[in-house]
């Protein structure tokens, strides 16, 4: 009986990706930096699973143009990029508190770019958030969340249809 739980498995999370990139699909795409590492500043770039979940959850890579999957960024290189929106991803880690107090955030401090200036730093801390498996729609929309907070409820639904939620562990956000 796995072969046949696998493939329902698959569906429906292939179910639930669509349903989010269509949902995000006529929205805007705010320039996203997708930390990986802190100290120096490393981001997820072009090619990566993340970068595919940030497109399927409507935002654009800020990082798009790096010719490596994995570049770092000085203060300068950050302030070039003005990304709209920064989000860590970081497994297990504690949640944030403010650029000013938290160390990790101590590259965007004071950094003049619209995601420091409007406050839309967030962290995901899923410790599955860099491994790709069946927790991949739950990344995605988390990232969606945090992207497209006005389409919250529309996120949830499509998370929580009983017919196409895969079995994974809980989130341990």
């Amino acid at each position: 009986g796995s072969k046949r739980r696998g493939a329902d498995l698959r569906a429906a999370m292939l179910n639930q990706m669509r349903r989010l990139r269509e949902l995000t699909r006529e929205k805007s795409r705010p320039r996203v930096l997708l930390v990986i590492g802190t100290n120096p500043v490393m981001a997820s770039g072009p090619g990566t699973v993340l970068d595919e979940l940030l497109d399927c959850a409507g935002g654009a890579n800020a990082a798009r143009q790096s010719p490596i999957r994995a570049p770092t960024f000085d203060r300068e290189k950050l302030l070039t990029l003005q990304p709209d929106v920064i989000i860590l991803t970081l497994p297990g880690a504690t949640p944030l508190t403010t650029v000013q107090n938290d160390d990790r955030l101590a590259e965007f401090r004071n950094l003049d770019v619209p995601a420091v200036r409007n406050n839309r730093i967030a962290l995901i801390n899923d410790p599955l958030v860099h491994v790709g498996g069946t927790n991949l729609p739950r990344i995605a929309a988390e990232l969606a969340r945090i992207i497209h907070p006005q389409v919250s409820n529309e996120i949830d639904a499509i998370m929580s249809s009983s017919s196409d939620t895969p079995t994974t562990a809980p989130s341990q956000n």
